[in-house]
């Protein structure tokens, strides 16, 4: 669901600061269901150890669980594509007008050389949070709070079209937010927001959108989207197929995972809780 967000132009936290309680970033969000779906509980558990790391040392710094990635420049984003193996990922890199909340530099070398290699000690992570250097190849990941402006027009419209060809009848939706984030500045209209939640013995993370922004300013973002055409900026929209409705929402169930491991449980409920506590 990174391509609705780009299409709206947006980057966004999932949480406005770090004692909100709803919301993680789409980053772990990822990580975490790749790792549920392999069925790796010892990575799932080593994310949320380095978390409870996190709480431990300095509660304040930005969350791997909460925050955006970024890099400081385009040449240190090739850098990191170039050496995790992901080359053909070098078209999706923006620049972003970013206003931050919060901000956390890190090396991330030392999750390449330890997170993901099973490192048999977790040690390095106290380095990690603290700061610390992990060797020649320091590699600066920015840990952020906060919002920002996707500058890349071009990645801006690719990412439209392919929410538009999974989902057309969601396009009005998505239009209109495209305006009322552009021309009435709503950072949070029809914001996608995953989450990680306990049901039963298991962890389970499923993907929302937040409509308390939209459903609260109709009127303003219908003007948006008539500035929008009259500045010949409006994105291709058609009605859904069932009259009775003027937009659906995309479905996204088939985005959800269930991982049912009772480490996992116990390691999620005790940085949940103490996250709160803090």
């Amino acid at each position: 669901m990174v391509a609705w967000e780009v299409a709206i132009g947006r980057l966004k936290s999932s949480r406005n600061h770090s004692s909100e309680k709803f919301g993680i970033s789409m980053w772990a969000f990822s990580m975490l269901q790749r790792y549920a779906e392999g069925r790796m509980p010892a990575r799932f558990i080593n994310e949320l150890v380095l978390e409870q790391r996190r709480l431990a040392i300095n509660p304040f710094l930005v969350s791997r669980m909460q925050g955006l990635y970024f890099f400081k420049s385009e040449h240190d984003a090739i850098a990191a594509l170039n050496r995790w193996g992901l080359p053909h990922k070098k078209k999706y890199i923006s620049a972003i007008d970013f206003s931050a909340s919060a901000l956390t530099e890190l090396d991330s070398e030392w999750i390449t050389n330890n997170l993901r290699r099973k490192a048999e000690k977790d040690d390095w992570m106290d380095s990690y949070w603290r700061g610390e250097i992990a060797g020649e190849n320091t590699l600066t990941e920015v840990l952020a709070m906060g919002s920002g402006f996707v500058l890349n027009k071009e990645l801006r419209i690719e990412s439209y079209k392919k929410i538009y060809g999974m989902w057309p009848d969601a396009s009005i939706l998505l239009a209109a937010a495209c305006c009322g984030f552009s021309q009435c500045n709503l950072n949070e209209i029809a914001l996608v927001k995953p989450e990680l939640l306990t049901v039963g013995n298991a962890v389970e993370g499923r993907f929302f959108i937040y409509m308390t922004e939209f459903d609260n300013n109709q009127h303003a973002i219908m003007d948006a989207i008539e500035d929008c055409k009259r500045n010949n900026e409006c994105p291709p929209y058609r009605a859904p197929d069932n009259a009775e409705h003027f937009f659906a929402v995309p479905d996204l169930r088939h985005l959800a995972f269930r991982f049912e491991h009772p480490g996992t449980l116990t390691a999620f409920e005790s940085v949940h809780d103490a996250s709160y506590q803090k």
